[in-house]
């Protein structure tokens, strides 16, 4: 079935002058292997392996489950529905069930793999709508799920203990309405849904953000507040954090004119049922905005922002940013937010009328690309302290929006692991303000005569402890004399060393 090159690299450290990150084993498998399309970090539990194969009897998909060592602990072959995509995978709470979930058209199928005994249940839910699923949230025992049908959002409760299927009731008073964000908060058994409802797609400034409060089980909300925004400001998304019984913060970025492309980061608290306040930190003052790019493009950059500036324009600055959930630090906030853009091909299509060959031409959606990611530091009233911004590079192209910026929080700082090019980098936040980034190097393979030609799609998923689970594709090229390249799709196992990678003075 499958077939694995392993080596056990015994804390094989790769050394330079900023101090590196630790690669205990690596695998590498052929890309032409079975089942290995998805990989997910379970926490101690391992690793899943996950996608579809290629058999001649009916079971098209299996999910196989590794140890921490990547030993192999067994697998599950099934069947999915012909011409089913799969849509979402959510972890239960417990870290010990994946669910899988894949549609076609009205029909939703939930395969649902326990890693502790290696057991498979198979749920089928048939859905209001044929549209594709826009997002999937997961909560004790039920699944969340919403589609978009014409101008508004469907909602849908999903109990995973017996496929029933309960709409959920979203009491918006505009005529059209779009979900921001689905959070799943198990410790309150809570599900927080932030809802925007406008009368016109163009026109921002008309839209409506509330935020509806969910209790596990229940299909009506059991309260819900308003976004309240200054006068010229409008709320593009919006993310929850709780940080309290009765406290949440919600983040997100805002515009200033009438798209809905953002302008800056917004940060609000709700305290006891109310919104204490909220701030708003413009693109254009964050004096790190541009430091991501080359000297001759950042002067290049400033100055134009700089020159709208002086006419009067308070919005020099329009991109897409994705922001991550706030996190806590000392005596103030972190902000993370990462900055993306559609990107787009041509599709030429070839057809024959009357005898004579016509061409047309159609521009599609080619993903999601990402350019650099910023950090603001805010006091505990939502003033700026600090800002800073980071190069993400050679991330590849997603069809949907993802973090790629991955973080670790601990009481006095945070730390972030995310790619750069053929390298991995880390950076710490302390809770004095103060910034440190270090190159951590390659993930190469054992043997120093096998060169890396290329790295591609680098992925980073925390798994425990400090270890961090990467993979990804190379090129590799293992023999000088023949000059023998192939390319792997590899897993590796990485030790941060946090208190080597950040000793002396950071970048």
């Amino acid at each position: 079935m499958k077939y694995f090159f392993f080596t056990a690299l015994l804390w094989l450290s790769f050394v330079s002058t900023q101090a590196q990150l630790t690669q205990l084993q690596r695998t590498e498998i052929e890309i032409s292997e079975n089942g290995t399309d998805n990989q997910l970090a379970m926490g101690t539990y391992g690793i899943l392996l996950f996608g579809g194969i290629n058999s001649e009897s009916k079971l098209n998909y299996e999910v196989t489950r590794y140890d921490t060592t990547f030993k192999k602990v067994g697998s599950k072959q099934f069947e999915i529905p012909a011409k089913a995509g799969l849509v979402d995978r959510l972890v239960s709470s417990d870290g010990q069930t994946l669910h899988l979930l894949f549609q076609r058209k009205k029909n939703l199928t939930v395969y649902s793999y326990n890693v502790v005994d290696g057991s498979l249940k198979v749920l089928g839910v048939k859905l209001v709508n044929s549209n594709p699923l826009e997002a999937a949230a997961l909560l004790g025992k039920h699944l969340y799920v919403w589609t978009q049908m014409k101008k508004m959002p469907l909602l849908s409760m999903i109990n995973l203990s017996n496929g029933r299927n309960t709409a959920m009731v979203l009491p918006m008073q505009t005529p059209m309405a779009n979900i921001k964000s689905m959070v799943a908060n198990n410790e309150k058994g809570m599900l927080t849904v932030a809802v925007q409802g406008g009368y016109s797609k163009k026109n921002v400034r008309k839209t409506h953000f509330e935020i509806f409060f969910f209790n596990e089980g229940k299909s009506q909300p059991t309260s819900s507040m308003p976004l309240q925004n200054e006068e010229g400001k409008s709320t593009v998304d919006a993310l929850v954090t709780w940080q309290g019984t009765e406290s949440f913060l919600v983040t997100g970025t805002y515009s200033l004119d009438k798209d809905a492309l953002a302008n800056g980061l917004y940060l609000a608290l709700y305290e006891q049922g109310k919104q204490r306040w909220i701030r708003y930190h413009n693109f254009a003052d964050m004096g790190n905005f541009f430091t991501y790019l080359n000297k001759k493009k950042q002067v290049k950059a400033e100055k134009a922002v700089q020159k709208k500036k002086a006419k009067g324009k308070e919005d020099p600055i329009e991109v897409l940013m994705s922001s991550h959930e706030v996190e806590r630090l000392a005596n103030q906030y972190v902000l993370v937010a990462e900055r993306y853009y559609p990107t787009y091909r041509t599709v030429t299509h070839t057809y024959m009328v009357n005898g004579q060959m016509q061409t047309q031409n159609f521009v599609v959606f080619d993903g999601y690309a990402y350019s650099h990611a910023v950090a603001l530091g805010l006091d505990e009233r939502g003033n700026k302290l600090w800002d800073h911004c980071f190069e993400l590079e050679n991330l590849g192209k997603s069809y949907s929006v993802v973090h790629h910026v991955k973080k670790l929080t601990r009481k006095n700082e945070i730390r972030l692991f995310y790619p750069a090019t053929t390298n991995f980098k880390a950076m710490r936040i302390t809770g004095d303000a103060g910034i440190s980034s270090r190159d951590l190097g390659s993930i190469a393979p054992e043997n120093p005569e096998i060169k890396v030609k290329w790295s591609a799609d680098l992925n980073a998923q925390y798994w425990y402890g400090d270890f961090v689970l990467v993979s990804g594709l190379q090129r590799i090229k293992e023999d000088e004399g023949r000059k023998k390249r192939r390319t792997i799709f590899f897993l590796s196992k990485v030790q941060l060393n946090t208190d080597l990678s950040f000793e002396g003075k950071g970048e």
